[in-house]
């Protein structure tokens, strides 16, 4: 009667350790992708402008500073679900997120982020940060929907599990080139 309760307990044992082992792989999985999701959600609404002239409209041919300050307002809105409020802050600050607007609009063309890709550099499970390298492609099209520049971008960011979901706590990447900024 013994060995067979011994065996049982023994089994039971192996069966939830195996489990537990499955869970906690599943968990840095599903804890990656999401910080994946997030970083990509990110950069597509930075780089993709449909929009060449709503960097001329809203920042530059306006005399009224309340009318730039309001626009400026709305687009950290747009950008306060992905970013932290530090880096939301630093970002605007320096004029990052403004930058491929006002390539756009002095290309006169549109952009389109393609091929994003993530490699992940670190995970910290305790403060639940993820550490990715990213590389991706920044089609320039005119307004013919002729492809006029492939830009390849690459850089890092730390995406961090805050109360409000995944945001991005460190974002950079290579900046466009300068000559995107000579119309």
């Amino acid at each position: 009667m013994r060995k067979p309760w011994l065996v049982f307990c023994y089994t039971a044992a192996v069966v939830l350790l195996v489990s537990a082992c499955g869970n906690a792989a599943n968990s840095s999985e599903n804890t990656e992708e999401s910080a994946k999701e997030a970083g990509s959600k990110f950069v597509e609404k930075l780089y993709n402008v449909d929009d060449p002239d709503f960097y001329e409209k809203n920042f530059v041919s306006t005399d009224d500073d309340r009318n730039r300050a309001k626009a400026i307002n709305e687009l950290k809105e747009e950008f306060s679900p992905y970013l932290t409020e530090t880096e939301l802050k630093s970002l605007t600050d320096t004029g990052f997120l403004f930058r491929p607007l006002e390539a756009a609009n002095n290309q006169e063309n549109t952009i389109t982020v393609e091929d994003l890709t993530f490699k992940k550099t670190d995970m910290d499970k305790v403060s639940k940060k993820v550490d990715f390298e990213h590389s991706f492609h920044l089609i320039f099209e005119d307004e013919e929907d002729e492809e006029v520049e492939d830009v390849k971008m690459k850089g890092q960011m730390t995406v961090v599990n805050t109360e409000d979901g995944w945001k991005i706590d460190r974002y950079y990447d290579d900046d466009l080139p300068i000559e995107m900024f000579n119309p």
